[in-house]
């Protein structure tokens, strides 16, 4: 299947450019055509004049449906609604994808919305119905149908929170698309993105819009099952091999493609502060004099603090749902102060390239995305990662035989959906843990139903 990304450049955002590109992607052979993240489309004012979006598909998507059909292809939008709240200054912001083909065959989806959960002004995990409402009548999370593969949609940093994407990956998706704003550091958005398509075993797509006068810039990304980068071409200009070109539509061919060279690993780094040292190669020391809590839980006390050692050993790192329900566990809810660190032990890698080029990414998303410590030991490595203050990737540097771990970056979810971030994260985290437990429940039934 071949898929656009159009990489918009906000700098350009007329109507004439916009059916320029259209009329690019109309004479292509593409199969599907996606726009980032709260896009610049030339109806978005239909959004001010029709009910709230997460009640009805108003004249904004009639007008998405007729685009869709006019340039004869299936496409992927985003937008943005402001909601209006009684008592309230300003109005905060609700974000949405919809996906199109009017010219669906019997087998293939016709449209489907997918709402923003996370940093969003408003979230529907806000809303007390979360799983009628979203799971249920807007049907969020069913594969979208075309061409004999399914597609699964996120935004923007629902691509940080593993979930969102393991509620396709049960459902064996081929293909996930996500649509972000752009600006982003490019070292975080290639680890989120290459584990979402490592984990759930498929294809990981991501396309963004360039904002002018920010820090960061804009890319589009795009890996297979395995975790490795994908090679591309370029509607605006076929010669070309550069990529992230600003306002081009890069096409990915899922059935036809070169493995490119995958991130550099950054050097390991000696942390400055350090709380707590962990032997290398003999995490069970410490696990020993824990109290256990479940066969895969132990909490060991160390003056204020909690450690809480996550044992996910073998494969069963690899499984998100699996470490998510440990980390938001119903046995950790009474527990003060709690420090994480995720545990895997596994003496079955004897692959340095299994090792550095799908382990590795996966396991510094195991400590970006729960905001913990992650500890590997292996026969033929033994690892300490953690994740910087704003949620960057770490490998803590082996001194004298120990990790030295700061426990200060060790929060986990408490960090995560934090308060003081967001006054309504209480409530998103309690709607985040029932989405792991349903997560957890599709993948029991399907893995019954395969069996």
């Amino acid at each position: 299947m071949k898929i656009g990304l159009w990489l918009q450049d906000h700098r350009n955002d007329t109507e004439k450019r916009f059916n320029e590109v259209m009329n690019i992607v109309k004479k292509s052979d593409v199969d599907l055509i996606v726009l980032p993240e709260d896009a610049y489309i030339p109806f978005n004012h239909l959004l001010e004049e029709e009910d709230y979006v997460f009640t009805t598909l108003g004249k904004w998507f009639s007008e998405a449906d007729k685009l869709a059909k006019k340039i004869g292809k299936p496409m992927m939008l985003s937008a943005r609604q402001d909601i209006y709240f009684e008592n309230t200054k300003d109005p905060r912001p609700f974000i949405f994808s919809y996906y199109t083909n009017p010219q669906a065959t019997e087998n293939e989806t016709i449209n489907r919305v997918y709402f923003k959960n996370t940093m969003t002004g408003y979230s529907p995990l806000e809303f007390e119905d979360y799983e009628n409402s979203i799971l249920e009548q807007w049907n969020q999370y069913a594969p979208i149908f075309l061409k004999g593969k399914k597609i699964g949609m996120t935004i923007c940093y629902d691509c940080n929170h593993p979930i969102f994407s393991a509620l396709y990956g049960v459902q064996n998706i081929d293909i996930l698309i996500n649509m972000t704003g752009g600006n982003v550091d490019y070292h975080k958005w290639y680890r989120y993105n290459q584990v979402r398509a490592i984990e759930n075993e498929c294809f990981s797509f991501v396309t963004m819009g360039y904002m002018p006068k920010r820090k960061e810039n804009s890319y589009v990304y795009g890996f297979d099952p395995d975790g490795y980068n994908m090679s591309f071409s370029n509607l605006m200009d076929t010669t070309t091999k550069k990529s992230n070109i600003v306002d081009s539509v890069y096409v990915y061919d899922t059935d036809a493609y070169e493995a490119q060279p995958a991130l550099t690993p950054s050097d390991p780094s000696e942390n400055k502060y350090q709380d707590l040292f962990v032997e290398a190669g003999n995490i069970s020391a410490l696990i020993e004099k824990s109290k256990k809590l479940t066969d895969e839980l132990y909490v060991l006390n160390q003056g204020s603090d909690n450690i809480i050692f996550v044992v996910c050993d073998g494969e069963t790192v690899q499984v998100p749902e699996f470490v998510s329900a440990l980390l938001y566990s119903d046995d950790l809810k009474r527990i003060p102060n709690k420090k994480y660190i995720i545990v895997n032990r596994r003496d079955d890698i004897e692959d340095k390239d299994f090792l550095n080029l799908q382990l590795d990414p996966l396991l510094r998303v195991r400590a970006m995305e729960n905001y913990c410590a992650v500890i590997l030991e292996s026969p033929i490595a033994n690892r300490c990662y953690q994740t910087s203050m704003n949620r960057k990737s770490q490998i803590v540097k082996e001194v004298d035989g120990k990790f030295g771990i700061d426990l200060s970056r060790t929060t986990g979810p408490e960090a995560i959906w934090s308060k003081s971030k967001n006054s309504v994260n209480v409530v998103r985290k309690d709607t985040y843990n029932k989405l792991i437990d349903i997560c957890n429940e599709w993948a029991s039934q399907i893995n019954s139903e395969e069996e």
